[in-house]
């Protein structure tokens, strides 16, 4: 796939992803009006930003999960990843093989939070009755590293070029893509701790009318635009 054709995936996707990110926070809203469930949750994600922004910024906790995941994803995908290097602001793994997957893992997937869960999971299938005496802490610790993954994703693309981004097919393609999977994954994750909290349909339906209601206007636009230039 050249270039040029990521480019206009990406100027298909951007509108979606766009539209994707308000029902995100329609989401989180939800999450975070039912308190009274999510509260642990919650509380995990504002001590995330709290930390962060007055105490310490994880650094280098971000570019290990980040490296870790380009490592992961590569192995995933039958290729081979060596020399992992971490330090505090960059960090270097090799890998054999590279592909769209394997350059966009790293800002797609929360690798802390879900390892959380993974652990909580298992947890509970050896031992339900201790394993839900923790619940709120893992729910704490999800939340935490939730917020962990979109602050440092967000900060990421914003501070710096990315060869990852460029590499993958260019920022238009990339942050598309990235928006979409993060919400995606987030929203998933999230209906598995809390199901039937997120109103999933309604914001599915939501983003998929916007969209088409958005090229309804913009192919519209192109059509009067062509009829005038014929009619001179």
């Amino acid at each position: 796939m050249t270039k040029f054709v990521k480019f206009l995936i990406g100027i298909v996707l951007a509108p979606t992803a766009l539209f994707t990110v308000f029902a995100f926070f329609q989401g989180i809203y939800s999450i975070f009006k039912s308190y009274k469930i999510t509260l642990f949750f919650v509380i995990g994600m504002i001590v995330y930003g709290l930390v962060h922004k007055f105490i310490y910024n994880f650094s280098r906790p971000y570019v290990f999960a980040h490296e870790i995941t380009h490592a992961i994803s590569a192995m995933c995908c039958g290729y081979k990843a060596q020399n992992l290097k971490v330090g505090e602001e960059s960090g270097q793994v090799k890998v054999s093989g590279t592909n769209i997957f394997i350059f966009l893992a790293p800002y797609c997937l929360p690798l802390y939070a879900v390892f959380i869960l993974l652990i909580y999971f298992f947890w509970h299938l050896l031992s339900p009755e201790t394993a839900f005496k923790y619940k709120d802490i893992f729910l704490f610790l999800f939340g935490f590293f939730i917020m962990f993954h979109l602050w440092h994703t967000v900060k990421t693309l914003q501070e710096t070029e990315q060869s990852d981004i460029l590499q993958a097919g260019g920022t238009v393609f990339s942050v598309s893509i990235i928006v979409l999977s993060n919400v995606l994954i987030i929203f998933g994750l999230l209906e598995i701790c809390f199901p039937g909290i997120l109103p999933l349909f309604t914001l599915f339906k939501q983003v998929v009318s916007n969209t088409l209601f958005f090229w309804q206007k913009i192919f519209a636009w192109l059509y009067n635009l062509v009829n005038g230039i014929g009619s001179k």
